[in-house]
């Protein structure tokens, strides 16, 4: 996809070319990202692009387009498109940036200009970006090239302007006039929470030579809702919205209305039909004529409702996700057409949450749990609901609650004597006008768990959980349905995550918007007498014929879940080339990280070394499989055990985000499939050396335990003789006060790239270094397989036997240490 075709573009922006000479072109232009605001804290860390990591980057990752700015053969911008997060309909902007030396002039906005074109012919309805709102410079940018800064979201910016020129209807105005010198938009660093009579929306003006088009956004649906159109004097104008933009599931209707006005100068035929989609109804209340007069309006109303197949969204947590209850209208009116679409929230008009908010017993135990129900409508609900089960007490309960108001039964459960999962069903039951209704029927299944056992279970909220007496793994029903958290009992502790151990098929691997993540699988549940296991299951649509299995695992009495995936070529040709990766995003507040690196276990304690881009990514590098991560709160430990066999490449972190593993599968023939144990990931309460024992023990492995393993530093700093190898930061120098010492200045780093260093050493008094009290040592570059040797000569002046008060000071782009001297 080459073409480009808007003025502003022309002769700056093209794609970016898969050779060596790119890659090079490319990097140049990434390191230039350090010099420039727009990225906090720099942009490569100290640590170098170079076109070999380029072009690895990029064969690895497979983006919907890479479009470069260029000027006197050099790349002096970037902006690559990906898939849409959880929407086929979307693509998103993934690193937009431009060589500092080259801002202000015009780069930035051909880049995001081409990439909104590229979005339309692509068929997409929008195209998504994220940034900062101190980001003063690039805001406004944004919103002059159509993008809006979706309310409740930490700036996620949509742009509607590639569903707009993709529109048929409004063909004739683009060809007419350019859309961004077109485009009518007052500039504001804020939020755009524009409502129109309670009706969220987005807002676009196109305005030229007395043309005009208006375009509105239903900012649920993620659509067109509406427009006017003015050509040459002539208007047409459609707009469809309801009345507000939530809808109780089960429970009621919400009005809509559709206005069409015809000015354009001659009866205009029309045809009206919708889809609905994600448990939306719509019925139409009014007749749909064939034709519009001109000089007339016609006015269509109906309603939508919700129903049962919805499921609740709360917007305060998820802010930033299309509706799936939407409809899509669509409109033939002449010889053009135009899809519009509304969207409605859906919200239980009643919600129920059990307290403790995952309940279960020890065999021959009762609990009480409470079963608070709270009215989310804005009146009145007056009902009752029942538990039908032999075990809880009581049956029928009463309720009337205000707009808002809340309420909580207890109920006594147990006791049981042997381990089982229990079901309480829960009915809720309203009444509407004196008729009483079933508004749900939810299951509160409750684990009985003693020694030795295991379950899987659907919650009544649909999450699916694996549980024992030590931990509880929740898993998204909806996409992403990866993990969302992971909780020690005994610690009563949770770790929130988003997406986490979702594998994704390769190679190359989606750089954005999986299918996977898309992905609604197939699930089973597994409760077998020492383990239970959640199963999902589903076809590739990129890959024809190829099937990802994937098993989650807790066994009995274990502090850790165990990762299985297997692909099955069930089409007609071979697959070659496969690979395994999974990632995701977890709340990993952890001060150390302990890694098993080269000839040692190194404990990564730096605030600003996290381990991205500083551990090794080849798996070679690591003597054991294995590495943990001490809570901040000391709050339990976090280890993750991998397949030593199979694992390709991984890159370890100990900040937000679960750590990248990528497993190399064989090719698969028609009818073959292959399984990998991917991963254990371990949350205990134990340390480091717990980790490393499970690794052993499923290894096969045996430790050696008749020493004390001393931990080393991920940077170490000594003064020693030259012909010395060993480093032990902060160790005393000795010298001769006799004569001038040859010393080496030696620093160790676990650093995969060359970082830059800056190194000033202030020697006690007493002490010269060099001849000086004070040396620095600039403009050196260490890494693992570079440690740095500065040779020194050191004397000393005085008849003291022990000077103190020195210091080595490493200055780093990221990161300033300081060890004694």
């Amino acid at each position: 996809m080459t073409q480009v075709t808007n003025k502003h573009t022309e002769g700056k922006v093209r794609d970016f070319e898969l050779t060596e000479e790119d890659a090079e072109l490319l990097a140049e232009c990434f390191n230039s990202f350090d010099d420039s605001d727009s990225w906090p804290g720099g942009f490569t860390h100290g640590v170098a692009y170079t076109a070999e990591r380029v072009l690895k980057d990029k064969k690895k990752s497979k983006d919907v387009r890479t479009i470069v700015a260029h000027k006197d053969g050099k790349i002096v911008g970037n902006c690559n498109i990906t898939g849409g997060e959880l929407d086929e309909e979307a693509v998103y902007v993934g690193l937009l940036g431009v060589n500092p030396s080259y801002q202000g002039e015009g780069f930035g906005k051909a880049l995001l200009i081409e990439a909104a074109e590229t979005a339309a012919r692509l068929g997409k309805r929008r195209i998504d970006l994220h940034t900062w709102g101190g980001n003063l410079k690039a805001v406004p940018l944004y919103k002059r090239t159509g993008y809006n800064w979706v309310p409740g979201t930490r700036v996620l910016m949509e742009s509607h302007i590639p569903g707009i020129l993709g529109c048929n209807l409004f063909q004739d105005f683009f060809e007419r006039h350019n859309w961004y010198d077109s485009y009518q938009r007052t500039i504001r660093q804020e939020v755009d929470d524009v409502k129109e009579e309670g009706f969220g929306v987005f807002l676009y003006r196109f305005e030229e030579d007395g043309d005009r088009l208006d375009v509105t956004v239903d900012r649920e649906a993620k659509g067109i809702s509406g427009f006017s159109l003015t050509l040459d004097g002539r208007t047409l104008s459609v707009d469809i919205r309801p009345e507000e933009h939530v809808g109780y599931i089960n429970l009621g209707d919400t009005a809509y209305r559709i206005i069409i006005r015809n000015q354009w100068g001659s009866l205009i035929d029309l045809s009206l039909e919708h889809t609905d989609y994600g448990g939306l109804h719509t019925h139409l209340d009014s007749h749909t004529p064939d034709a519009i007069d001109d000089k007339s309006e016609i006015q269509l109303e109906g309603v939508y409702s919700v129903t049962g197949d919805a499921n609740h969204m709360d917007r305060d947590v998820i802010p930033d996700e299309k509706v799936k209850t939407q409809v899509r209208w669509h409109l033939d009116i002449g010889d053009k057409d135009i899809d519009l679409f509304n969207g409605l929230v859906p919200q239980e008009a009643i919600s129920f949450t059990p307290s403790p908010r995952y309940p279960f017993l020890a065999p021959n135990e009762s609990r009480q749990i409470g079963l608070g129900l709270q009215n989310n409508t804005r009146r009145k609900l007056t009902g009752h609901f029942s538990i039908g089960h032999e075990i809880a007490e009581g049956d029928s309960h009463d309720f009337a609650l205000e707009t808002g108001a809340a309420m909580e039964h207890i109920t006594t459960v147990g006791p049981i004597d042997s381990e089982q999962l229990i079901t309480l069903p829960v009915r809720i039951y309203l009444n509407d006008d004196g008729e009483e209704f079933l508004l749900y029927r939810k299951n509160l299944n409750i684990p009985v768990i003693g020694i030795g056992g295991s379950f899987a279970y659907k919650r009544h909220d649909d999450l699916y959980v694996l549980e024992n007496r030590q931990l509880r793994f929740a898993l998204s029903s909806r996409p992403p349905m990866g993990g969302v958290a992971l909780t020690n009992k005994h610690l009563s502790t949770e770790i929130g995550m988003w997406g986490a151990l979702l594998p994704d098929v390769g190679y190359p691997f989606s750089a954005g918007g999986s299918e996977w993540d898309r992905k609604r699988f197939d699930v089973s549940l597994v409760n077998n007498k020492n383990k239970a296991e959640i199963i999902l299951q589903a076809d590739s649509e990129e890959r024809p014929g190829l099937h990802l299995k994937t098993i989650y695992r807790l066994r009995a009495d274990c502090e850790y879940i165990e990762l299985l995936t297997e692909l099955t070529n069930t089409g007609t040709s071979p697959y070659e080339n496969l690979g395994i990766m999974v990632r995701g995003w977890a709340e990993l507040d952890c001060n150390d990280m302990f890694v098993p690196v080269r000839d040692g276990i190194y404990r990564l304690a730096s605030p600003e070394w996290n381990g991205i881009k500083q551990l090794p990514r080849k798996p070679g590098e690591y003597h054991e499989s294995w590495f943990a991560l001490k809570r901040a709160d000391g709050h339990g430990l976090l280890g993750l055990i991998w397949d030593a066999d199979a694992i390709a490449e991984l890159q370890p972190r100990r900040t937000w985000g679960l750590t990248r593993f990528e497993y190399d599968f064989p090719n698969l023939s028609t009818g073959q499939s292959h399984r990998c144990s991917l991963l254990r990931l371990v949350f205990s309460e134990g340390s480091w050396k717990s980790v490393r024992d499970l690794w052993a023990r499923q290894a096969g492995n045996t430790i050696a335990r008749e020493k004390p393993i001393k931990l080393r530093s991920d940077l170490e700093v000594a003064i020693v003789p030259p012909e010395s190898d060993i480093i032990s930061s902060g160790s005393p120098v000795f010298l001769d006060r006799s004569r001038s010492n040859e010393m080496s200045l030696r620093v160790r780093v676990i650093h995969e790239e060359p970082i830059d260093v800056d190194i000033s050493l202030r020697a006690p008094k007493g002490i010269f270094i060099n001849e000086r009290d004070h040396l620095v040592v600039a403009d050196k570059r260490v890494s693992i397989d570079r440690p740095l040797k500065v040779p020194l000569t050191m004397s000393v002046s005085g008849s003291s036997w022990l000077f103190e008060g020195g210091t080595i000071e490493l200055r780093f782009p990221n990161r300033v240490a300081r060890f004694p001297l």
